[in-house]
């Protein structure tokens, strides 16, 4: 395969396909481009997060009480994690950016602290799917791209028959170049197609342990609040 790359047949293959595979592989070109930058970014992007909910669950699982956390929420709020617990403190009246660090608010009831625990959850869910954004587009890829390339391989199957039947001929000199732009297209979509798999998995095991952290700080600061509310 590489001496026959190396050789230039390949390109000289490429540049003798018809039109409809052209449009396949620069469908499936703009595609992988797309999935790149994608894979990239949400790489990026999650990997900041899950650095910044570390260093805000060991924080907060050290805390004793409700004034440590606003001490900790006025430093981190702008993160993932510093703006669940920003909105958990305020929902108990532990305003961040007014309420004195030693100032005690009322007491919540038990309905109060249900519909704040509950509130806190759909946060959570929000949060989590803002992240997930774009993540689908690489699981419809990973299923899209092989069938893409096999419409492509079945295309130029017909167009090399098709030849074949003009020339009157089933040499294997006729038939073998016909037969290979055909499954070039099924190689390209399985190129496309098993990064953009394996990476969507791999992103979304991510996602789901930053999911995972903040239901569990949530409850670590749910359970300070009931215990300072209780008090």
């Amino acid at each position: 395969m590489l001496n026959t790359i190396k050789e230039g047949s390949t390109w000289r293959l490429f540049a003798q396909i018809d039109w409809v595979t052209r449009l396949v592989l620069l469908a499936l070109f703009l595609i992988s481009i797309c999935c790149v930058a994608i894979i990239i970014g949400k790489s990026i992007e999650l990997a900041a997060k899950r650095k910044n909910l570390k260093d805000l669950w060991k924080r907060v699982f050290a805390v004793r009480s409700v004034q440590d956390l606003v001490m900790i929420a006025g430093r981190v709020r702008t993160t993932l994690g510093g703006t669940l617990l920003a909105h958990i403190l305020n929902g108990a009246g532990y305003h961040i950016k007014t309420t004195p660090v030693d100032e005690r608010p009322e007491k919540l009831s038990v309905g109060e602290l249900e519909h704040l625990a509950m509130t806190s959850e759909q946060l959570v869910e929000q949060n989590v799917s803002e992240t997930e954004q774009f993540l689908p587009i690489l699981g419809v890829t990973a299923a899209a791209a092989p069938l893409v390339g096999l419409f492509g391989t079945i295309w130029g199957l017909i167009h090399s028959l098709v030849s074949m039947g003009q020339e009157q001929s089933a040499d294997l000199s006729v038939v073998a170049p016909g037969i290979a732009e055909a499954l070039f297209t099924t190689l390209a979509g399985l190129a496309v197609a098993i990064p953009a798999l394996v990476f969507f998995h791999y992103l979304s095991n991510q996602l789901r342990k930053i999911e995972w952290k903040l239901f569990a700080l949530s409850d670590r600061v749910l359970a300070v609040v009931r215990r300072s509310s209780g008090e």
